[in-house]
């Protein structure tokens, strides 16, 4: 009998536990991170609990495990107008292809592995992802905001400056049509060979 309360004060103990770590680090002690592709939305995989750490939310998501939550379905939509980027980039000088997403049959990927982009007007801030699979924005809006433009001669294969960033539109006689975003120093020959 003695080893069936050990045994439930266990599992008592590392519900509480459990529950201390997620008002405490924002996460349950025993836990998988899970990026949804975006960095912008994180999600905790616990034993008896998941958390979401929504981007437009201030509060963290706590759920048992196995309920069916989605950040995406708190997202207060809103169609850009005139809108503008914002980049964070945590390792400028990394410059590895990683892919993002896949929109309209193309493959979206980031040229520095730590390089994200978001849209933002007023108080709304969405990533690209978001931005063009909600129909808030078109790529070729996106396109048309840049400053200046380069080709080459694969194909027709093109590089965006703006600003704070490229966009590396591929276009060769091979079939790459890659889109490749990253920092000002991305060139566009070592993406679309």
């Amino acid at each position: 009998m003695k080893k069936w309360k050990i045994i439930i004060l266990g599992i008592i103990l590392l519900f509480i536990i459990d529950l201390i770590c997620i008002f405490i680090f924002h996460r349950p002690i025993f836990a998988i991170k899970e990026d949804n592709g975006d960095s912008v939305d994180i999600i905790y995989r616990g034993i008896l609990y998941d958390t979401y750490n929504c981007h437009d939310e201030s509060l963290i998501q706590i759920t048992y495990k196995k309920s069916k939550f989605n950040c995406s379905k708190n997202i207060k939509i809103k169609e850009f107008v005139n809108y503008d980027f914002k980049v964070i980039v945590s390792t400028p000088n990394e410059y590895k292809k990683k892919y993002a997403f896949t929109y309209n049959d193309r493959d979206f990927y980031y040229g520095n592995t730590d390089f994200r982009l978001y849209l933002y007007e007023g108080n709304y801030e969405y990533d690209l992802e978001t931005s063009l699979k909600n129909n808030l924005v078109s790529f070729d809006d996106i396109l048309s905001k840049n400053k200046n433009i380069n080709s080459l001669w694969d194909g027709g294969s093109k590089i965006y400056h703006y600003h704070q960033f490229n966009i590396i539109v591929c276009n060769t006689l091979d079939g790459n049509n890659d889109i490749i975003i990253g920092d000002t120093e991305m060139k566009i020959d070592n993406y679309c060979k």
